[in-house]
């Protein structure tokens, strides 16, 4: 810490401003816990540091160690460091537990001063009133505090261009958060003032006893905290009673009436759903993602929205009598907008979370009972009930499941492309070839078919499927003119090898030094350079990593996975991939290596993006998606001359951006990995927002 703090170029003016007193502070502030012992400070910055590779140190760290850390603040305590990681360690455990915890202690000493202050107003208890708020303010967690992820909802789930939706979801993961709260929320009461009049527990508790006992737990315990701290945050002209409107940093409080909405849906009404129409596909990606197999994870507020607004047809017919399709599309919608409600709460836009229109806005997405506009998703009752009656009635739920059906076919025929309800195709112009209608994208024309297969075939506008060519037991491509819509070939095991296979080849040829990387690392880098989709357990093919590696779905009877129809296209891509590095760049990029002073200094691409809103926010704004360092690559700086084709550094890109290669070196016998980091953060900054303005 102490060397970084030293080198890193964002802190060299404070370096330079404070001379010797800056290495005096080094040396008396920062340091191992042990070195703290005796001494206090008013904040202390407890860096707790480790990876999911360091599970022995993680629970070596004693009740000693952390009382020392805690105890050394006066003030203020910050604890930094993975929660994923930590939660195995019962002391950190129990610290997260009572950082999490203050916020309600706080909270009853104010409730205790504002009931005072109410029988006897006096300037002595308002300025105590005033006072206790704030503790309790500064001590409501933040929403960055929450773990969440980013996930692509449009290329994941479907969205197609110009459809209403977000084009990434946030997955918040309040678990461990409210296992360590909800004892204490339940213990403080919400009256129908702070709740206004909107939020009746034990209606509520009647209203959703079909779902899960935890899940409605949860839901009353969230609904409340919603509550608690919009009247925190809520100012007051004490005396007059007079509501100036929220102030603060809300997004926690928002994200808790969100995550009560996500909690409901995924307790009450996806079980409903995979029973009505188990085989509604909701993942474009993946045409094995059925409703039917869709993971609770998987079932985040915009896709729950879509997955509604898809079948709203078929929940209309199931629920006619006081329940139609119109009102089913309004429920989906208004699931879409306590979506853009929670994405914007995690993007920590607090400027329009402050306004208080933004928090009146979400009150009416989850309480308004009136079906005229919108449907209040924590009002309403009813749905539930009367979907779980009609599923349970089997011939009522395939009558509608063939209305849906027979709405889907008169929509595609009207949009003119085939029946796949839940993807859009559209139809492409046809060639006659022999007499035959044939349909061909351009490409397909110019070489007899993508990637060497033939066309797909169409008669009366609907799409037929082809087999892999030239492969025995490949079953099916299906492609579209427009290239919205992409299915990997599948195959079976004995057609295909594995990229084990395909790797111990390259090495007998000698392209690794020592041994083959293993499987699991190449498949991080394929899908860092857009050959594959998915996360780790869990890839599939995309339509490059088919095309230009002969990537195939293979089924292995009970669970999917990657094969190659043609193993020497794939090894071409991974001999450019994993080729002599250090000799192609000679002279064009410095190669830092373990034990180089810079190697420590070098950032990555994501960690500068990351530390630069102003970027993320131009280059959203400019390109429509979020700025990761693939989008980066491969709008910016590969067509700028910064990188090559296969994203490797260029002489401007190592002068004018400060790329370097930095080795990564496993262990000895073990192949040697490169990345393109960036020395001077400054540098690479300028360039972007440079590189951004002017795009067009």
């Amino acid at each position: 810490m102490k060397k970084w703090v030293r080198t890193d170029p964002v802190l060299r003016d404070w370096r330079e401003h404070l001379g010797d007193k800056f290495e005096e502070y080094l040396q008396s502030s920062i340091g191992t816990v042990h070195t703290f012992q005796g001494k206090e400070a008013d904040e202390v910055i407890f860096m707790l540091g480790c990876d999911s590779r360091s599970a022995g140190a993680v629970r070596w760290v004693g009740p000693n160690i952390v009382d020392v850390s805690a105890s050394r603040a006066k003030k203020r305590l910050y604890a930094i460091g993975d929660i994923e990681v930590w939660k195995i360690n019962p002391e950190v455990s129990a610290m997260k537990g009572v950082i999490d915890c203050q916020w309600l202690v706080e909270y009853e000493k104010f409730e205790k001063l504002e009931r005072a202050f109410k029988e006897s107003p006096t300037d002595k208890l308002r300025k105590r009133l005033i006072e206790a708020r704030a503790r309790v303010m500064a001590s409501i967690p933040s929403a960055s505090s929450l773990p969440m992820k980013r996930i692509d909802a449009r290329g994941r789930f479907g969205l197609d261009a110009g459809e209403d939706g977000p084009s990434e979801e946030f997955a918040v993961d309040m678990s461990s958060y409210l296992a360590n709260t909800r004892e204490k929320l339940n213990g403080i009461a919400l009256s129908a003032d702070a709740s206004d009049g909107l939020w009746d527990e034990q209606a509520a508790r009647d209203r959703f006893r079909s779902i899960p006992k935890d899940d409605l737990e949860n839901i009353c315990c969230l609904v409340k905290q919603g509550f608690l701290m919009r009247g925190v945050y809520s100012l007051f002209d004490m005396g007059s009673g007079d509501e100036r409107g929220p102030s603060g940093d809300m997004p926690i409080c928002l994200l808790s009436f969100c995550k009560a909405a996500e909690i409901l849906l995924r307790g009450g009404y996806l079980g409903l759903l995979k029973k009505a129409n188990p085989g509604y596909r909701f993942d474009s990606r993946d045409s094995r993602k059925d409703l039917k197999s869709m993971r609770t994870s998987d079932a985040t507020l915009g896709v729950m929205a879509r997955v509604v607004k898809g079948n709203s047809v078929l929940l209309g017919e199931l629920t006619k009598a006081e329940r139609d399709e119109e009102w089913w599309r309004k429920f989906g919608n208004t699931i879409l907008s306590v979506s853009t409600t929670r994405n914007s709460a995690c993007h920590g836009s607090s400027d329009k979370l402050i306004d208080g229109s933004c928090y009146d806005k979400a009150m009416k997405d989850f309480f308004d009972e009136g079906v005229e506009r919108k449907v209040g998703l924590l009002a309403e009752g009813k749905a539930l009930s009367l979907l779980e009656a009609a599923v349970s009635d089997s011939q009522k739920v395939a009558c509608a499941r063939e209305a849906w059906k027979a709405a889907c076919s008169q929509k595609a025929g009207r949009e003119g492309r085939s029946e796949e309800p839940s993807h859009k195709v559209v139809a492409p112009a046809k060639e006659v070839v022999g007499g035959d209608a044939k349909t061909r994208s351009a490409a397909e024309k110019a070489d007899g078919g993508v990637g060497g297969r033939p066309a797909v075939e169409a008669v009366g506008g609907n799409e037929t499927r082809c087999p892999v060519a030239g492969k025995a037991g490949g079953e099916e491509v299906r492609r579209s003119a427009t290239d919205e819509v992409w299915t990997p070939p599948r195959a079976k095991r004995e057609d295909t090898l594995s990229l084990g296979k395909i790797l111990g080849a390259l090495k007998e040829e000698g392209v690794f030094e020592g041994g083959a990387p293993a499987s699991a690392d190449v498949n991080l880098e394929l899908n860092a350079m857009g050959y594959l989709s998915g996360e780790a357990g869990n890839w599939t093919p995309t339509r490059k990593g088919c095309e230009e590696m002969g990537m195939a779905a293979v089924d292995y009877g009970d669970s999917y996975g990657i094969g190659y129809l043609d193993p020497e296209r794939a090894k071409a891509v991974l001999r450019r991939m994993y080729g002599a590095v250090d000799a192609a760049f000679a002279g064009e990029c410095v190669l830092i290596r373990k034990g180089d002073p810079r190697y420590g200094l070098a950032k990555s691409m994501k960690s500068i993006v990351g530390e630069s809103p102003d970027i993320e926010a131009a280059f959203e704004g400019k390109f429509g998606c979020r700025a990761t360092t693939q989008k980066i690559n491969e709008k910016l700086l590969a067509p700028n001359g910064y990188l090559t084709e296969e994203r490797k550094p260029t002489r401007k890109g190592a002068e004018q951006m400060s790329m370097v290669l930095r080795e990564f070196s496993k262990g000895d016998g073990e192949p040697k990995e490169f990345a393109v980091y960036y020395l001077d953060a400054e540098k690479v900054r300028g360039v972007l927002l440079g590189l951004i303005a002017s795009y067009r």
